[in-house]
């Protein structure tokens, strides 16, 4: 190809993208050509190219700054030949490619739009009479594809629930569907022009007298200059794919001249105009009221909230898909879209969300810009659509539950921190005492965890009479060591090197009578099970590998190769030295295992035991063993090095662990150890009161559902992208990462917090990376239990994250402490301790300084007052209290207290004292028993 040599695009890895749109390649055109024709068996969404590449991170038109390749969407029924003697005879260079729906003989439409053109037929026709002239007016099939065309019903799975009755379906000859990319001589830039707008309206032209050139019918929304193009991929039950790159010329596209205004899209692009200037006006069929949509906006479009009244009106348009508080949908226009359905370019925004000028109504398919194509069709007209199809009635436009009275914009304009009013507005207050006489034992609740492990935890607790929380910690740990550790989670927004992967380490603490054991083998039971299940194979496959070698050795290896020897499958190790951990996990020629999760599960039922497998732990210093076992908490290559066995490497160091003690050797490990992280690697559970064990039998239904969990997770894997490789890590959407800063946020105060050991500053510091372990963790149980059903797999939604933060504030972090007091026998003894006991022995809505200052001696003197206002502070960051003057510069005197300090903390400190009682009186009784028959 003669002039041009290289061509830059943006790519991205599936049109629900919500990670920075910033991987830009400059390619060849052959290499863009063979890209571009090469097609991978998968589903439609994936792996896409965008022809402009941007200014920002953004994929938006108003970014788009240029664009070297032009593509065409011929969906009508053009063969190849008619595509290539088309672009042959101008003499353009072209790579020509069915897309994913090539040959399909059914088409589907959306209802509405079926029946408002059968409205508009003249006479009594039927629908079969009808799809001919639907599918060629309305659609614009050409006629050998739309001849002999019939309504057919809907077939079972063909839609979702959601989607059930929206849509009408054709059956018609086979529908050639095509993708041409033309690479262009001159690129558009949109700097050449007097604004975006008028650039857009430049690229716009061009595209039709593009496809004007070559006299084809093609897809509208080919002209927005931010629209993605999937790359190549074809159905495993679909056509054979049909490519062609044609050799010749780039195109001169700005030479090209103007084209006809009144083709087929361009005849109904001026009816839907006309259509537009109408939708300010809505007349409600049944009562005859004209609402004037305009003067409606005025008044309320700042304070409407269409993402509640969708919710209560129509929540079968929401897809489940939310960033940055827009909530995806349905497109009410989606008939005019080339494919109707669920997809990801329609967006929703309450008013009160909303930074600008109230609620939101945002589509980005082509078939919803407006007639000039420039500009999206505003609010209004989706707002008519809405009303028109029932979605929300005409009450619900001014209904007070649908109105908000503080608009985001207005308030943040103000400039003041909103004073919260009422009891709802606090956060829960973060139970940093971990001492049961004074806020009672932490309890565990339906939103700490996936449903599945959250049933899971109280059916086995209840039966064994244990703590829920110590069920949870191995259930997690379980399922954490099944699930692939090639699944990732990028922990920040833009930061792509930091990366967590599904790995975590529990540890229960007490003393037997709380049943670490029978705990730990309950949860880890299907890991045990499915390490027998491979033991049998590999012992069977081994009996066969031994009958071959032997008759190959009988052949001489004359006949055939010698056998290899099958490799065992690995789940689950016990007691394991690091060199036998070392021959679990390598993955190479010598190898006699393979873990398939890329790591193994360790299960200790006495920790004290695996402390003792430390070479040279005793003295205190560490050693060769220790610096293996922190290292596989971390994941990652690991070298090994031994005289006897020579040196290899491992691909992934990796483990999960669970394991119970008692308190006196923690203790010793804690007073022992070496200042190396060890212990704070641990999510601890030191287990509360025990209720009496329920003589029941099992929930099957439960124990199933945990069964099947640990089996889909163990054969859930990341899916691979075009070039082999795995996709991107999965990231978290706007409002996850909202609830990860408040969470990092949390760990530095609670480490900031006047007397905060070392020791607890350093488990604080791995919470940011413990955090998204759990966040993926939960997004992975989620996924499997939902199916192929549920929401992306590559966007962790801020739901899940909400679970997580929870499960790690409310009740990992109170047995973190309880943890702490046990392993270094000390209470806590910090001020902001003995002021939290004030606060609850008092039971006042309010505190003073003068109250802190008459009760506590330590902090009485004049000169101690900064640091008594930083022992405040503290307890503010830990929604205990709150400053209700706060004001820039000004001295706090007063503090406003949580009220959940003064009931829930103190209901269940309450308990726990009445239960201690309760047992100390029947140990008396005992006592006094055993006295009188002696």
């Amino acid at each position: 190809m003669e002039g041009r040599r290289s061509f830059d695009l943006t790519f991205g890895t599936s049109s629900t993208q919500t990670t920075p749109w910033t991987d830009r390649r400059r390619l060849s055109w052959e290499d863009l050509a063979d890209l571009l024709t090469t097609h991978q068996f998968g589903r439609k969404d994936g792996a896409c190219v965008v022809p402009a590449v941007f200014s920002g991170d953004s994929r938006l038109k108003e970014e788009a700054r240029k664009i070297d390749v032009a593509f065409l969407d011929s969906d009508t029924g053009y063969t190849l030949d008619e595509i290539r003697k088309a672009v042959t005879r101008n003499g353009w260079a072209a790579a020509i490619a069915s897309t994913h729906s090539h040959m399909t003989t059914r088409t589907r439409v959306s209802r509405a739009n079926w029946e408002k053109f059968c409205a508009q037929q003249e006479g009594d026709v039927d629908g079969d009479s009808l799809a001919f002239a639907y599918l060629t007016e309305a659609k614009g099939y050409l006629p050998h594809v739309a001849e002999g065309a019939y309504l057919d019903a809907e077939r079972p799975g063909e839609v979702t629930p959601k989607d059930a009755g929206r849509f009408v379906f054709f059956e018609h000859s086979p529908c050639p569907k095509f993708r041409v990319a033309i690479p262009l001589a001159k690129p558009w830039v949109a700097s050449e022009y007097q604004d975006h707008k008028a650039a857009r309206a430049a690229w716009k032209e061009r595209v039709e007298a593009l496809a004007s050139a070559l006299n084809l019918i093609h897809d509208q929304s080919c002209t927005d200059t931010s629209r993605l193009f999937y790359l190549p991929r074809r159905p495993r039950n679909g056509a054979e794919p049909e490519t062609e790159v044609i050799q010749g010329d780039p195109c001169d596209i700005f030479a090209l001249p103007a084209p006809p205004v009144d083709g087929l899209f361009g005849a109904a692009a001026a009816k839907q105009k006309k259509q537009d200037n109408e939708a300010r006006e809505f007349q409600d069929e049944e009562t005859g009221e004209v609402v004037d949509l305009a003067a409606w906006a005025k008044e309320f479009g700042s304070r409407f909230e269409i993402v509640k009244a969708l919710k209560a009106r129509k929540p079968g348009v929401f897809t489940g898909l939310v960033v940055s508080d827009k909530h995806h949908i349905i497109c009410a226009n989606e008939g005019e879209h080339t494919n109707a359905g669920t997809d990801a370019a329609t967006f929703i925004m309450d008013a009160s969300r909303s930074e600008s000028r109230g609620f939101v109504y945002h589509c980005r398919h082509g078939h919803c810009t407006a007639a000039d194509g420039i500009t999206c069709r505003d609010r209004l007209f989706f707002v008519h659509r809405m009303l028109e199809q029932r979605w929300i009635g005409v009450e619900d436009l001014t209904a007070p539950e649908f109105l908000t009275d503080a608009p985001k914009a207005k308030a943040e304009k103000a400039g003041k921190k909103q004073k919260p009013e009422a009891e709802t507005d606090w956060p829960d207050p973060i139970d940093f005492l971990a001492d049961a006489e004074l806020t009672g034992a932490p309890e565990l609740l339906p939103e700490h965890l996936p449903d599945t492990i959250y049933r899971f935890s109280i059916d086995t607790a209840q039966r064994m009479g244990v703590d829920p929380a110590a069920v949870a910690i191995g259930a997690l740990v379980s399922c954490a060591s099944v699930v692939t550790d090639d699944w990732r989670l990028q922990v920040k927004r833009r930061d792509t090197s930091w990366t967590e992967s599904p790995r975590l380490w529990g540890a229960i603490v007490g003393d037997p009578s709380i049943k670490k054991t029978p705990v730990i083998a309950a949860c880890t039971k299907p890991v045990e099970r499915m390490e027998g299940e491979a033991r049998k194979a590999h012992s069977e496959a081994l009996a066969k590998f031994k009958v071959a070698e032997k008759e190959w050795k009988a052949d001489k290896g004359e006949e055939c190769d010698r056998p290899v020897m099958p490799r065992g499958i690995r789940y689950l190790v016990e007691g394991a030295t690091m060199e036998a951990l070392s021959e679990v996990l390598r993955d190479d020629e010598e190898a006699r295992f393979k873990a398939p999760a890329k790591k193994i599960l360790v299960r200790q039922d006495e920790m004290s035991e695996w402390v003792a497998s430390f070479d040279r732990y005793g003295s205190g210093k560490g050693g060769a063993d220790r610096g293996g076992w922190l290292r596989l908490y971390n994941g990652g290559r690991f070298s090994v090095d031994r005289v006897m066995r020579g040196s290899f490497a491992i691909p992934n160091w990796s483990a999960c662990f669970i394991g119970g003690i008692q308190p006196g050797p923690i203790q010793k490990m804690a007073q022992d150890a070496t200042d190396d992280g060890l212990l704070q690697r641990f999510c601890y559970c030191v287990p509360g009161r025990e209720e009496p064990e329920q003589d029941r039998a099992p929930d099957r239904a439960v124990a199933d559902a945990y069964n099947d969990l640990l089996h889909t997770l163990s054969a859930l894997t990341p899916s691979l992208n075009q070039f082999g490789d795995r996709e991107r890590p999965v990231v978290m959407d706007e409002g996850a990462h909202r609830i990860r800063e408040s969470v990092f946020e949390l760990a530095s105060a609670l480490a900031s917090m006047p007397d905060t050991p070392a020791r607890l500053k350093a488990a604080y510091g791995k919470w940011p990376g413990l955090f998204a372990r759990l966040c993926l963790i939960f997004h992975l149980i989620e996924r499997a239990v939902q199916g192929p059903q549920g929401p992306s797999v590559q966007v962790l939604r801020e739901e899940t994250a909400a679970k997580a933060a929870a499960y790690l504030r409310d009740v990992l972090l109170p047995h973190l402490l309880r943890a702490d007091a046990l392993m270094y026998a000390t209470a806590q003894t910090g001020h902001a301790r003995w002021i939290a006991g004030l606060i609850l022995a008092r039971g006042k809505p309010v505190v003073t300084l003068r109250d802190v200052v008459q009760a506590y001696r330590p902090l009485r003197a004049p000169e101690h007052r900064r640091q008594l206002l930083e022992v405040m502070s503290s307890l503010e960051a830990m929604a205990w209290i709150r400053d209700p003057d706060a004001e820039p510069g000004r001295i706090p005197t007063r503090w406003m207290v949580n009220p959940a300090v003064l009931t829930t903390f103190a209901a269940r400190a309450e308990e726990e004292r009445a239960r201690r009682a309760e047992a100390v009186e029947a140990i008396r009784e005992l006592i006094a028993r055993k006295l009188g028959r002696a």
